[in-house]
Parts: C-alpha cells; structure tokens; sequence
C-alpha cells in the first residue's frame, strides 16, 4: 500500500482486511458494506464543494494511514502516565465520584477505566462489547442518524468502527456525576487511523452529562475520524463538553447527530485547541415542540493550524430554541472557518434562533471565514445572525498599560476575558469548571 494509490482503493482495500474482526453482524454488518460502497462511489471531497471550500483533505488523501493495532503493554502503560496528567473533573465524591471510559488507540481500556459507581439502570458500555451479545435496538439505533450517505468521514467511520461508547440512560434517571470519555493517541512510526463510534440514549425525563477529552502523544500522522449518535427523550436534558488537545500530527474530524424529543435540552461546548486540522460537523435536529439547544465553541490556533466547524440546526416543531456562539483565536498562520445553517420549517412557529462567530486575529497573515445562515419557512419567528472579525483592541490594552499592568499580562487579561464566555455558557457546574481549567492552561501570553 502506498500513499500514491487512489485513496478510495486504499480504504476498501483496509475495510476488505478488517471485515472479519469487525464487530456487528446482520443489519450492521449490511450497514458497514453500504457505507463503503457509497464512499467509493463519491471519493472524498474537494474545496470546490461549498461545504468543504475551506478545508482541504490532502494531508488525509495523501497519507497511507495503517488501522490501529490493539494497545500492548507498553502502550497502555504510556497511556496511564498520560492519565496522570488529565486535570480532575472535580466530582463530588459524595454523589458516587466519576465515571471515566477510557480509549486507546480506539479502543476500550477496561483497566484504565472506572465504571463501579454507575448506577442500577444505565448501561455505559464498549461498543465492542454490547455488539458481541444481541440488542436489537442498538443494532437497529447504529447509523440511523449518520450512515455516511453524502459524507465521505462519516462512511469511512460507518464502515471501520471497531469499538467506541454506548451511554443509555433510562427514562426518569439523572447521573450525579459527568461520564468522562477519555481517548488517548499512543502512537509509534506509522500513519494511524481510529473510528471510534459513540451512542448516546437518554430516554423520557433523562438527564446526563458528559465530556470527550481527546490527548495523545502521536509522533507519526494520526487521524481520528469519530461519529456521534445522540437521541434526547421527551423533557430529557444531555450536556456534552468535547476538548479536543491533540498533538500537531493529528488530523481530527467529527460528525454528531442529534435528534431531540419534545420540551429536551441539549447543550455542547467544544474547545478545539489541539491538531494540525480539525473538521467538526454538527446537525441538529428538534423533532417536538419546545426543543431547546445551545451550540458553543471555541478555536485556539497558532502555528498553521486549521480549524472548520459547520453546523446545522433543523427546527421542525414549533417553539423551539436555539442559540449558538462560536469563537476564534488565530495566530501566525492559523486559520479557521465557520458555517452555520439554521433551517425553519413552515410548521415551526415561535421559533427562536440566535448564532454568533467571533474572531480574534493576532497575526496579519491569520486568517478567519464565516458564513451564518438563516433559511426561514415560517412568519412568526425571532431569528438573527452575526459574525466579527477583528484584533485586539488597543484602547483596552492602553488603559490596562496605564495601570500599570504589563504588556503580556495585559495581551492575557483580554483573551481571557474574550474566551471565558465560552466557558460561562456551559451550565453544568463540573462540565464549567472543566473548561475553564483548560482555558487557563491554553490561553496565549503569561504574565510579564
């Protein structure tokens, strides 16, 4: 195999090797065949398709990537030490402590994981795991939302999942403490490829948290291609954090799905800091009355980082709420791009839709793109859109001077006071002081 192959070849070729360790069978083993053949049917996508005119997928299609090899000892012991440098989640031990689910190099590491305080009821399982014995609502759940039709990452991942989560959360029960998903990139010379698949299930009057932390330790090329299936019940409420700290070798896109019920709250906040490229797709959908959702995130890049997150949000019932608020900070040559679509249905009525995209730019040569959007089908609606890009204001930083506060720490005072909004959003408590904690760590500039 080579890199110089036709990159559709190379993957089907990859899938045809991997088949028999697949897991699945019957419906999802037809699944994962339809996928792949609907991948070679399309190929990847071009810049001169409007969805990815400002994300090129070279340093994918340009790349003979290798399926992960399951974690040896060594890796799992490289895995542990990069445990120890996980910030806590700040679990109150009272209410059971955390739960954390670990991933190595794609798959589940039962020994690094700590799952005894789940209660009675919720299943927080392998995906490998729960496949292996018969589910048929799982097995009838896996691709309803995404099966890869029209999106070449979302079908590579349909077809080569190999493990990955299954959260689901029975009707009436709330989790105390966040479920931690903690995936660890341990990586050696070669290009490496995971798919992890996660499934979230929140049944009627459910309520959950949850925060992806995605680290590694990568030297060679590493992509994480990873689909996010979500089903929110009837007056059920889901929080997800996703913070995205992957070295400079990773090459990161994610797809989530997610179907709301009536009166059901879905919230997410994504801080993409790590990867040489990021691609994050989100489509909402609020299928009953009252749905809210709030889309918030934020791009930290320097270097020639690159960062794209388009988002779709589908009202369909009337009611509904939706506001997003995504932001940038680019410097050297960073760039960014956001897409966000909100569609109105005809029957969608007191609908309320807000989205924002901010960026900072810190460097003439950084650069960021935006393009709200509104498609609006009904007349009586609160809808809006905006979108800024800027530098840091120099007045602020004069009269922070004039306090007598030094250039970088004054520089450090406005990010912080720029990015923490992000933060601030997040309503859960723990899931709030997670991404604050990494704000801190991140955040350009240093006291001086």
């Amino acid at each position: 195999m080579t890199a110089s192959a036709p990159a559709t070849d190379v993957w089907a070729d990859l899938f045809e090797a991997a088949r028999p360790r697949l897991p699945g069978a019957g419906r999802v083993a037809g699944l994962r065949r339809k996928a792949l053949a609907g991948f070679r049917a399309t190929g990847f996508p071009t810049q001169r398709q409007e969805e990815w005119r400002h994300t090129s997928v070279a340093p994918v299609t340009g790349t003979a990537f290798e399926p992960a090899a399951p974690p040896s000892r060594e890796a799992l012991d490289r895995a542990a030490a990069l445990l120890e440098t996980l910030p806590p989640t700040g679990a109150d031990p009272a209410a059971g402590g955390s739960i954390r689910v670990v991933f190595v190099n794609g798959r589940f590491a039962p020994t690094l994981s700590s799952r005894e305080t789940v209660p009675d009821g919720v299943e927080i399982a392998s995906l490998d795991e729960v496949l292996a014995r018969p589910d048929e609502d799982l097995e009838a759940r896996i691709g309803s939302l995404v099966d890869g039709t029209g999106h070449a990452f979302a079908a590579l991942n349909t077809a080569l999942f190999e493990d990955g989560l299954f959260l689901r959360v029975p009707s009436g029960t709330r989790l105390a403490s966040p479920v931690h998903l903690v995936f660890l990139a341990v990586g050696g010379a070669a290009a490496t490829a995971v798919h992890p698949r996660l499934l979230y299930l929140l049944e009627d009057d459910a309520q959950a948290s949850v925060v992806e932390s995605w680290r590694g330790e990568a030297e060679a090329p590493w992509l994480s291609n990873t689909v996010v299936e979500a089903w929110i019940g009837r007056n059920a409420r889901l929080d997800l954090l996703e913070i995205q700290e992957q070295t400079l070798e990773a090459l990161h896109f994610r797809a989530l799905k997610v179907h709301q019920a009536e009166d059901s709250r879905f919230a997410s906040a994504c801080l993409s800091i790590g990867a040489h490229l990021t691609r994050n797709d989100v489509h909402i959908r609020l299928e009953g009355p009252g749905a809210e959702c709030r889309l918030d995130g934020l791009t930290l890049a320097q270097g020639d980082q690159h960062a794209d997150h388009q988002t779709k949000i589908d009202h369909a019932k009337p009611q509904g709420t939706s506001h997003q608020l995504y932001k940038g900070i680019l410097d050297d040559r960073a760039t960014t791009a956001f897409s966000g679509r909100v569609l109105v249905e005809p029957h969608a009525q007191k609908t309320d839709a807000q989205q924002t995209n901010h960026n900072l730019l810190l460097s003439p040569d950084a650069v960021a793109d935006s393009k709200p959007q509104l498609e609006i089908f009904a007349d009586d609606v609160k809808c809006a859109h905006g979108a800024t890009v800027g530098q840091l204001d120099q007045d602020a930083l004069f009269y922070l001077r004039s306090r007598g506060i030094g250039p970088r720490a004054a520089r450090r005072l406005l990010l912080r006071a720029f990015a923490s909004e992000i933060a601030e959003r997040v309503q859960d408590p723990e899931l709030r002081e997670i991404a604050r904690a990494t704000l801190e760590r991140h955040l350009p500039g240093g006291e001086g």
